[in-house]
């Protein structure tokens, strides 16, 4: 999918923990269901620092409703650790299908990758590129402009991080 620019320009990350609730006002904003201008998921100081939230998140105020999923957080299905050896060997390959679905289907995925030595950053996920690379962006803290990565390795990044969560959405 292309994005463009303009649907995003004036969005930002308002706070160093708001990146969940900016990824989500960056998808709703670039299916111009939202407006450039709100920022109130990342005003809302309960969205910040957590991703528990999303799940089941209905956008009420467009048309159409769009409700939001996590899927792939180990910790929800009753795992103990969302990351390790169990994720590369039971979930890594049916991530990556549901990554292809979604692009495949016209819909962006929001992407939790390791930021630092111990932090993690959403990104949004636009496009594959090839089997490994995907085209992503995202906005930092401090950073009014967005980042577009070209061409990353996701199955690399993963890899490293032994598992990751995505954020998901359907149209009601």
């Amino acid at each position: 999918m292309k994005i463009n620019i303009e649907d995003i320009k004036g969005h930002y990350q308002r706070t160093p923990i708001s990146c969940v609730p900016m990824s989500v006002e960056c998808v709703l904003k670039l299916l111009k269901l939202m407006k450039i201008d709100d920022f109130s998921l990342q005003d809302d100081p309960a969205k910040s620092g957590t991703s528990d939230w999303v799940r089941g998140f209905t956008f009420p105020s467009s048309d159409p409703k769009v409700v939001f999923s996590r899927e792939f957080l180990l910790k929800d299905l009753g795992y103990t650790e969302d990351r390790g050896p169990h994720f590369m060997k039971d979930f890594y390959e049916p991530l990556f299908e549901t990554i292809d679905r979604e692009l495949s289907e016209g819909r962006y995925v929001i992407i939790s990758l390791k930021s630092g030595r111990d932090s993690t950053h959403n990104e949004v996920i636009f496009n594959k590129v090839n089997h490994n690379e995907y085209e992503t962006l995202t906005f930092y803290y401090g950073n009014p402009n967005p980042v577009f990565y070209p061409a990353q390795d996701l199955r690399q990044r993963v890899t490293e991080m032994e598992g990751t969560d995505i954020l998901t959405y359907k149209f009601l």
